[in-house]
């Protein structure tokens, strides 16, 4: 195995390590990974750790440059666009451009539309620009949460693709995620409410919409092309998925809805204040409506305000619904006085 980095406009070939050196793994943290910061080298047991491959220097009448979002030249370590020129580049696109964010900048360079550091005098590729999703504050990247993803058997390897998606007047992107999925929109229910919960757990991050589609569009080197799936998404493909979807969600009955205590009531207002336009019954999986880490940190402050030191944030894994919350802190509450 021999990791390089290329693409079509430069003849597929960019950068390549010695001949010989194998795979040489760098592990950064992935919070750190946001155009014109430093990328921050960690150990790879640190949780926030994404473990990216060296993909060595430039190959002979190549070069390549790392440059911010206000087009200056930056240094090694931080992370920024790579651009690229050079005897093997193209001078052009045939009746057109290239449709996925790849252009000529003003001084004749070709911006890759990918973006990574260098380190060591080597390259670090971390993810595509248009690919980047902004939620929470934070930049993540889609592979890290199709990963998160590829373990469930009812999704599997290469069978998911997220994407955000930028509405005109926000600040952040909402996150979609596509779902390969030939079978019934009844069949595809449960399985989106696991995918909520899986990212809501692994990531912090609430999703915007989990939508069942009949293929995930790839180039024929088998890269997700996760902007044709935004673009149809944008057009309004996927509206009668969603709008079926929607309507097969099962109506809370009253008992599932309402609090049977004190406890349970004031836990579900909380929930309800932080987690507006959906309605929230005692038994629902607060990850399955897609609670982010900021959100699930805002409801363990609220708690806290009201019942000091008797819940831990990580206690919402253990007993995610607003019923087996109220039961657990019931109990602590009752060892509490009795101690």
């Amino acid at each position: 195995m021999w990791p390089v980095y290329g693409l079509a406009e430069a003849t597929v070939a960019v950068s390549f390590p010695p001949p010989g050196s194998g795979i040489d793994v760098v592990a950064v943290d992935r919070e750190s990974l946001k155009i014109g910061s430093p990328a921050r080298i960690t150990s790879g047991d640190d949780p926030k750790a994404t473990r990216l491959v060296k993909v060595g220097r430039a190959v002979k009448h190549m070069e390549l440059r790392i440059r911010d979002d206000h087009e200056a030249v930056i240094a090694d370590g931080l992370v920024g666009h790579i651009q690229i020129r050079g005897d093997n580049v193209t001078i052009g696109y045939y009746e057109g451009t290239s449709g996925d964010g790849v252009e000529f900048t003003e001084d004749g360079w070709l911006d890759t539309g990918d973006v990574g550091f260098m380190h060591e005098g080597e390259l670090v590729i971390t993810g595509r620009a248009k690919d980047i999703i902004f939620s929470g504050g934070q930049n993540h990247f889609p592979q890290d949460l199709e990963a998160l993803l590829e373990s469930m058997p009812e999704v599997g390897l290469g069978k998911a693709a997220v994407c955000g998606v930028r509405p005109a007047t926000a600040t952040a992107d909402e996150v979609i995620v596509f779902v390969l999925h030939r079978r019934s929109l009844e069949e595809f229910v449960p399985i989106a409410r696991t995918v909520r919960t899986r990212i809501a757990e692994g990531a912090g991050l609430a999703l915007s919409t989990v939508v069942p589609v009949a293929q995930i569009p790839k180039t024929t080197s088998g890269k997700l092309q996760r902007f044709l799936l935004r673009d149809r998404y944008l057009a309004g493909e996927f509206d009668a998925a969603i709008a079926g979807l929607t309507a097969l969600a099962p109506a809370p009955t009253d008992a599932e809805q309402h609090p049977a205590g004190a406890i349970e009531r004031q836990l579900l207002e909380i929930a309800q204040k932080l987690i507006p336009g959906r309605e929230i019954g005692v038994n629902d999986n607060i990850f399955e409506l897609g609670t982010s880490s900021l959100v699930l940190a805002q409801i363990h402050e609220q708690i806290e305000q009201t019942w000091p030191d008797q819940l831990a944030i990580t206690d919402f894994f253990d007993y995610p619904t607003i019923g087996k919350l109220a039961a657990y802190l019931e109990s602590k509450l009752q060892q509490s006085v009795s101690v």
